[in-house]
């Protein structure tokens, strides 16, 4: 029989357990400290050897902690409960929702029409765009994010059997690099079906230095398959567009979201989609959507969500007709309805096609509302989920 690491790890894993467990006690560590002591070894060795899912292995201290007397339960789930944990599920749904409506395909092509096919302007702009989100978000986060953009490149560069031989060789290889102690494992990702990604971890090679060499001298061996890119047409039916807003002030509904509207219109001419949302941002603006309904169960559909906030707002002691935000005051907003008015301009004049809950899929091309809270992240989640591979 083949032994793998695998195999020895999930041996050596519980084994090492009871044997720190039973036979490890230096002096002056208590019992529950060497119960935990126990309990990370095991951990520690299966997650790093991967003997059976991380996932899994993540979840073995509610197990053993308790069972060994080192913590509670209730101490125990409360850590799988920290803000740190709901910010990394956070991160992977995201890249899930950008993955599973291919706006991560669409994010890949502009990134090419931008920055060209030369492989180092690639990594440069990648480079440069992950330093900007990690300035906002966690690490893990962006590397889940980052990580479908990056494999949407690659499937983008990849040799079209259809067409001339080998003409979108610019990654002949690519490799997706991880640290080996983080919590987004790359074997998380990892598609043996793609034999021009290689996956590694820096743990694994020895550390920087080795990796460094390593993908160097990888590299050099595949550039003279790079730069042989042709570029494919989509029809504009293809986009759904996200209509999001990026900091209102007294010009705004006069500039940039009429501006935004007629890109919409066009958009939507030419048999693509648009979305607005933040519903509590077009309260006293509704009107103007209500007179584009194509349907009167839409207009219905509309006033119901706008009287769903209504009451939401009342029972916490607050309003849907308030002020806007100290930043919209700046900028010369007085009232909310100022800025729903801009708000709704971002929308152009298209027909109003459908009314959508959050997050529901766009059945027909055209101009959609969708319900959501005007919070940007929690909106363009949703309209991510409903269909839309672009944002603006």
């Amino acid at each position: 029989m083949k032994i793998n690491s695998k195999y020895v790890g999930l041996i050596s894993g519980p084994l090492s357990f009871v044997v720190v467990l039973l036979y490890f006690h230096p002096e002056g560590l208590n019992p529950r400290a060497n119960a935990i002591l126990a309990s990370t070894i095991w951990i520690a060795i299966w997650w790093i050897t991967e003997a059976i899912p991380i996932s899994v292995t993540a979840l073995l201290p509610i197990i053993l902690f308790p069972l060994t007397g080192g913590l509670g339960v209730s101490e125990t789930t409360a850590s799988f409960g920290h803000k740190y944990v709901f910010l990394y599920l956070a991160g992977f749904i995201i890249a899930i929702a950008i993955e599973k409506w291919n706006l991560h395909k669409r994010i890949a092509l502009n990134i090419i029409n931008i920055i060209g096919t030369n492989i180092v302007n690639i990594i440069l702009g990648f480079m440069i765009a992950t330093a900007f989100m990690s300035m906002w978000i966690s690490n893990t986060a962006t590397a889940v994010m980052m990580l479908p953009i990056a494999m949407a490149i690659v499937t983008q560069l990849k040799d079209n059997p259809n067409t001339k031989e080998d003409e979108n060789q610019n990654f002949g290889k690519v490799f997706v690099i991880g640290l080996g102690c983080e919590c987004a494992q790359i074997s998380l990702y990892k598609d043996n079906n793609k034999d021009n990604v290689e996956y590694l971890n820096i743990q694994d090679e020895g550390g920087t230095n080795q990796i460094i060499n390593k993908v160097f001298k990888r590299v050099i061996e595949e550039l003279p398959k790079i730069n042989k890119l042709e570029r494919s047409e989509s029809p504009l039916s293809k986009l759904t567009l996200a209509l999001q807003c990026g900091g209102s002030d007294s010009y705004s509904g006069i500039t940039a979201n009429p501006a935004l509207g007629i890109a919409a219109d066009l958009l939507v001419e030419y048999g693509g989609s648009t979305i607005l949302a933040e519903t509590p941002e077009i309260y006293g603006a509704e009107h103007l959507l209500i007179e584009r309904a194509l349907k009167e169960s839409h207009i219905d559909k509309l006033n119901d969500q706008i009287k769903w906030w209504k009451h939401y707002t009342k029972i916490n002691d607050g309003s849907l007709d308030n002020n806007p935000s100290p930043g919209n005051k700046k900028g010369g907003l007085t009232t909310i309805l100022e800025k729903s008015l801009g708000a709704v301009a971002k929308s152009g004049n298209s027909v109003m096609v459908d009314v959508l809950d959050y997050a529901e899929k766009i059945s027909n091309n055209g101009f959609h509302f969708m319900d959501s809270p005007g919070y940007d992240p929690v909106s363009v989640t949703g309209q991510v989920a409903a269909g839309s591979n672009l944002i603006c």
